[in-house]
């Protein structure tokens, strides 16, 4: 049997610790990517561009905002939601992201800006997917559910908002455009203004409907003309709210706002109706300027234009009956394909941009044409001080809060049923349609809009053409 020399041992003892080394080693290091892997969901859920933002929420509003209802989202028509979609996939990305529920539990492994950092960029990721939702394929009580789950962040973002306004207004001096479009509904104890293609008809209809008369068909404004505030009362300083002596002091005022260029383009549909054209007749002129490629053959084209404009006349008045209008049609004059003032038989994009931009230069920056004025001038945001300025495109959510805060919570139903005319499906117009019709529009006719709506922009925080 060999002897076992102390040199021997020696090395023995050397190698032994060497292999427990290098076994700790890959422990060690096993973890490490372990624990940089469960990390890995503050990283993978931040976007580059936002890793310094921090959480102003304490912590009961993160968890109560964060809890987005998944199950309700997959529900949802994703196939136009690209932000949705993101969304989901990262939160499938692996076994630790299954839920947003999970993702706000407390990590004492994390540091706590980090752990900040994540949550509050996890909550503006539910409002955007909350926003990118196609609400029209979900039921009442899943709006319902999905609104209190993020009540809280709806009303920071509208509380924001308000701020943003009040921050504009001031670099405006407070301007003061003079224009008398809020209505006090007495029945309601609450204060209105009308912002043309924004969803306007709809409180329009609702209001005269329950406290004129419900029998009423596509009733005007005109109707709710005796609750128009007048009469400021005395005293009043930029920067303050304007007091009426028929409003109750702290009555609770909104508006309901809009992309500008969305507006523009929801008027524009409108105005290829007759029921418009007849209501407008600038723009018969406007179509009668276009070139004559063939000045021999005037008195033909205007024979067909005057033929054309009496028949429009008739659709007009009966234009919400399809059955009248398709009786109607058997009786539209023939338009020859040449003849320029009727193709198209309405104005173009590019000529009511056109349009907009004469008339505000004629009229000094005081344009009365509602359906296209700025909201800050057209209900004089500065000096009103709105308390609830919900934004058109981030309805139901922002319209949820607005009818719980001003009594008619009762009554949301009715406003699913009731859709915009911004398309002929009622959905507002998305990026491509917009891109489309700003695509018509010279260089000089872009600029005009970016300065004629300046102020809308940045009140609400609507890009530039």
């Amino acid at each position: 049997m060999p002897l076992v020399t102390p040199r021997k041992v020696i090395i023995a003892l050397i190698l032994a610790t060497c292999l427990s080394c290098f076994f700790f080693i890959g422990q060690f290091e096993q973890k490490q990517q372990n624990d940089s892997e469960s990390h890995s969901v503050v990283v993978k859920r931040v976007p580059k561009e936002e890793e310094d933002v921090k959480s102003d929420l304490d912590p009961e509003e993160e968890t109560a905002a964060a809890s987005v209802l998944l199950v309700d989202l997959e529900k949802a028509d994703h196939s136009s939601s690209d932000a949705v979609t993101d969304y989901n996939a990262a939160s499938n990305e692996d076994n630790d992201m299954q839920t947003v529920d999970q993702l706000a539990e407390p990590n004492d492994d994390v540091d706590t800006e980090d752990t900040n950092t994540e949550k509050s960029v996890r909550l503006v990721a539910n409002l955007t997917a909350l926003d990118a939702l196609d609400y029209y394929t979900l039921s009442l009580e899943q709006i319902d559910q999905l609104y209190g789950i993020n009540k809280e962040l709806i009303e920071k973002r509208l509380e924001d908002r308000k701020e943003k306004i009040n921050e504009v207004c001031q670099s405006i001096r407070n301007k003061r455009f003079n224009r008398p479009y809020l209505f006090y509904i007495r029945e309601y104890k609450v204060s209105w203004c009308p912002t043309y293609k924004a969803g306007s008809t709809v409180w329009k209809d609702f209001f005269v409907s329950h406290v004129i008369d419900p029998n009423i068909i596509h009733p005007g404004l005109e109707l709710l003309w005796k609750f128009k505030l007048s009469g400021a009362a005395r005293g009043y300083r930029p920067g303050q709210r304007m007091a009426y002596s028929k409003e109750p002091a702290g009555t609770p005022r909104f508006t309901v706002v809009r992309n500008p260029i969305v507006r523009v383009i929801s008027y524009y549909k409108m105005a290829m109706r007759c029921s418009e054209m007849d209501r407008v007749g600038m723009h018969y002129d406007i179509m009668k300027q276009r070139t004559l490629p063939d000045p021999i053959r005037k008195d033909e084209f205007n024979i067909q234009f005057n033929s054309f404009r009496e028949w429009c006349k008739k659709v007009a008045p009966v234009e919400h009956d399809k059955e009248m209008v398709k009786e109607l049609e058997g009786e539209k004059p023939a338009i020859s394909p040449d003849n320029p003032y009727l193709n198209p038989p309405h104005i173009t994009f590019s000529e009511l941009v056109l349009k907009m931009k004469t008339q505000r230069a004629k009229l000094r920056n005081n344009d009365w044409e509602g359906h296209w004025s700025p909201a800050s001038e057209w209900c004089d945001l500065c000096i009103h001080r709105m308390d609830y300025i919900p934004l058109l495109e981030h309805q139901p959510w922002e319209l949820w809060f607005l009818l719980e805060k001003i009594g008619l919570w009762e009554e949301r139903a009715l406003f699913l049923d009731l859709h915009n005319s911004a398309s002929k499906v009622g959905r507002p117009s998305d990026a491509s349609e917009i891109d489309m019709f700003v695509s018509q529009l010279s260089a000089e006719l872009r600029t005009f809009l970016d300065q004629f709506y300046d102020i809308d922009m940045r009140m609400f925080g609507y890009g530039r053409v």
